[in-house]
């Protein structure tokens, strides 16, 4: 009976081991098929399952809108490009973008102008007349003037790269979009929290639950 009782504990630690580190890391060929042809699917669960990665925040009162939050583990990614990969797209091809990208994280956030932080911004001089005030539009690398953070517990992840375009349309110039990417081996199953300060004072968050994502 001890023994049996030792067993069982064992393999209710193992499986709750196993629930611990649910996303993937380190995928093999099995697996990078498998999300290749979920991509493929093209389809209400490809939809269902890229939409669990994905945050959209509510407008603020003031400053910046930060309207997305997206955090695309290793397996997602792969499931993303073969989604986006209409023609021409192999498995064999995926498993080389996943061996050439390696085992991260990646987060993009993007950034929408609003009324009080637009694309245009007041200018001050140092010196001359107080009321003297002149407009400039921001630059395209705005989104500097940001923090990004990945937060576990009390653990602050470092990105190992940020890069950021900015977004136009037919209105012109309208914000930018921000990608962070993270070494998966920092980054561990349970809630992560995608944390942006802007240079307002403002703070937008989004926690995505990586024991639940894969």
């Amino acid at each position: 009976m001890n023994r049996l009782a030792t067993l069982a504990l064992a393999a209710s630690a193992f499986a709750i081991s196993l629930r611990a580190y649910a996303y993937d890391t380190q995928l093999d060929s099995e697996s990078i098929r498998e999300a290749y042809f979920l991509g493929r699917r093209s389809d209400q669960q490809t939809i269902g399952f890229l939409g669990s990665y994905f945050k959209r925040l509510p407008m603020p009162e003031h400053g910046p809108y930060i309207s997305q939050i997206a955090l695309y583990t290793p397996y997602a990614q792969v499931v993303m490009n073969s989604w986006r990969h209409t023609l021409g797209y192999s498995a064999q091809q995926a498993e080389r973008d996943y061996q050439a990208a390696g085992d991260i994280i990646k987060v993009r956030v993007q950034i929408e102008f609003t009324p009080t932080y637009s694309a245009v911004r007041k200018v001050v001089p140092d010196s001359g007349p107080s009321n003297t005030v002149g407009y400039e539009l921001r630059s395209e690398d705005f989104w500097k003037e940001f923090r990004f953070s990945l937060v576990q517990s009390d653990k602050l992840v470092k990105p190992l790269l940020v890069k950021g375009t900015p977004i136009y349309d037919d209105s012109g110039f309208r914000g930018a979009e921000v990608w962070l990417e993270f070494a998966a081996t920092e980054v561990r199953s349970g809630e992560a929290i995608v944390e942006i300060a802007s240079p307002d004072g403002g703070l937008a968050a989004a926690k995505f639950d990586l024991s639940r994502l894969r």
